[in-house]
């Protein structure tokens, strides 16, 4: 596949020249897209690499359930189901931990002026628990 046709749509034509205004103005800007580049990468590997893991214990699971004498067929296609499977859920779960962890970051600011002050009555609860808990190491 020839990817320098890729560089005609309109797209990349946009993002290619607003990239290169960027470059040519200032490589402080380049070295910070650089070190983003490398933060991404290094973590979607990460990412990809434990799926594949997890995917590999996935597809053990019909070979260990056979052993087991649980009613799972024992054949190609069960063992890359639950393979797929599994690297599948991991995927998923980790682009949704992943959601909830940059909404945090993004609304960390605007929560702290929305938080409300500590009341009294939570003082006295942790008080009468460490009280308890001094009494038991006693």
């Amino acid at each position: 596949m020839d990817l320098t046709l890729l560089k005609d749509l309109p797209l990349f034509q946009v993002t290619g020249d607003f990239i290169a205004q960027i470059a040519h103005s200032n490589a402080l800007v380049v070295a910070a897209f650089f070190f983003l580049f490398v933060i991404l990468a290094y973590k979607a590997v990460q990412m990809l690499m434990k799926a594949f893991v997890i995917g590999l214990i996935s597809a053990s699971f019909p070979v260990v359930a056979f052993f087991l004498g649980l009613d799972v067929p024992l054949s190609i296609g069960s063992v890359l189901t639950f393979g797929i499977f599994g690297a599948s859920a991991y995927i998923l779960y980790s682009m949704i931990t992943g959601s909830v962890k940059l909404m945090k970051l993004i609304t960390s600011p605007f929560r702290r002026f929305f938080r409300e002050k500590p009341k009294e009555y939570h003082h006295h609860v942790r008080t009468v628990v460490i009280e308890k808990n001094d009494k038991k190491k006693r």
